[in-house]
This record gives structure tokens, sequence and C-alpha cells, in this order.
């Protein structure tokens, strides 16, 4: 199913807004991986079936006879299914079988890979993710891989909220954590080039423009294709927007996209 970005209310779907290019300008080739691009809709098909909660809802209600609440549901499921999140549960090597099983399943149904990193350490503010830097790095390695093997345009999302600092007690973690993202989209960069990274920007509720751009540009943010904002919150678009194009205007020097969706 082919989207067309920006034309779109539903709140789950992607905005995409292209910088022009600067002269002189590094970091990645502009271009925007979502152009023409049709997006991985949820099944039922093996080896994933009903994996998405849409998906289980509408199975659901078929099974039950409610056929009102499922047609009703069935609009959800033919929408753009969510990203596809790897984390650390699939281990520092288990990540390549993962990463290969989803890219197969999305370019099968001829899908743009849209998939997503979330395993930094303490990814949960105290807990979560990997239990050191050097397995997400490892990890992180790996996964570029997988997805460059592909050769084929994808998308990637880039940890979500781990532009923040909560949980993070020392400047040493601090440190630490840019340090592995910054790892993470730089091993894309030169083992998946077709891949469009987007870095996690929070949202516009969320840390001031200032320290906003200050940590984008620890954590990388030269290397990837963008940012994106507001993936576990609801802000307005409005504010989305407003809120991105100050953040660009702080990293004037560099050319990028920016993507905001109302929902995760």
């Amino acid at each position: 199913m082919k989207q067309n970005f920006g034309k779109h209310s539903s709140p789950r779907r992607r905005v995409i807004t292209p910088v022009a290019p600067q002269p002189g300008t590094a970091g990645p080739a502009p271009g925007n991986v979502f152009t023409g691009a049709n997006l991985w809709v949820e099944d039922n098909t093996s080896p994933y079936a009903g994996v998405s909660d849409a998906l289980l809802q509408y199975n659901r209600m078929v099974t039950k006879g409610l056929t009102t609440k499922a047609n009703a549901m069935k609009k959800i499921v033919q929408s753009a299914a969510p990203t596809r999140y790897l984390a650390e549960w699939t281990g520092t090597t288990g990540i390549t079988t993962h990463a290969n099983n989803w890219l197969n399943r999305m370019v099968t149904k001829g899908a743009l890979p849209f998939m997503g990193a979330y395993a930094l350490p303490k990814k949960s503010a105290v807990n979560g993710g990997f239990a050191t830097h050097a397995e997400y790095r490892t990890w992180a390695t790996n996964y570029s891989l997988a997805c460059g093997a592909f050769n084929i345009p994808g998308a990637l999302i880039v940890e979500p909220d781990g532009l923040s600092t909560s949980g993070l007690t020392t400047q040493a973690e601090i440190d630490a954590r840019a340090a592995s993202m910054a790892h993470l989209i730089s091993e894309f960069k030169i083992n998946a080039p077709k891949f469009g990274l987007y870095l996690d920007a929070v949202h516009s509720n969320w840390m001031t423009i200032s320290a906003k751009v200050a940590r984008l540009q620890a954590c990388g943010v030269a290397n990837a294709r963008g940012i994106c904002t507001n993936i576990s919150n609801f802000q307005t678009n409005a504010n989305e927007i407003a809120a991105n194009v100050a953040i660009i205007d702080g990293l004037a020097e560099m050319v990028i996209q920016f993507e905001c969706t109302a929902s995760r």
C-alpha cells in the first residue's frame, strides 16, 4: 500500500519534511528513503503471525463474530504497521537472525524496511537495555551488517528517548551513551549506506531546543539522515513541526529531514 507523506491526519501517519541541500555540507547524501515507497502492513503470515496489537484484536473480534468492531479495527490493521524495533532480547549475535527475518518479510511484501534500535543500557531511565556499552556496540555493528547485506534502501529509528540523560548519574554515563549512539549511526553509514537513520529527538514538550541540539551533535546526528520526534508522546503535529524547524535551525550546518508522529 503506497503512502503519500504529509497528506494524512491519522495519528499513525509519519510526516517527512526534506531540507534543501546546502553547498559544501558534510554528512549523509541527501535524499528521502520514503519517497515513492510502500510501507509494510501487518498480516497473518509466518513466522511472526499476529505480532501487532491491532491485528491480535482484529483476529479476536472475527473469532467472536463482532463484525462491526472487526471492520473498524481492520482499517487500523490495513494502515502502515508500526516501526519494527529490535532490542537487547535478540542478543549480540542473534540480532543478525532477527534482522534477516524481518527484512525478508518486509521485502517479500514489496515494502520499505522500517526498523528501529532500542537497546541502550538504562534505556528506561534506570534499567533495560544491554548491561554494558561494549555489548551494545557489538550488537549495533551486527545489526548494521545484517541490514547492509540486503543492499536496499531502508529506514531505522535510533533509540527512542535516548537523547535524554534521565537515570544517568555521572558524566561518564552520559558520554558513554552518546558514544554508543554515535557508534550505531556510524556503523550503519559504513555497512548499510542505503539506510536512512533518524535519531530520536524526544518531543516538543521535553528539553530545551539548545539542549536537544547539543545532545544531537554529541550523539552523532551529523552522520544520520535526520531526526524523529513524538514517538512515545502525543504532542500535536503543529507543535512538533515548529520545534523540529527550530532544531534544524540550530543544526544549520547540516542537511537533514525530520519525522514527527502523533503516537507510537
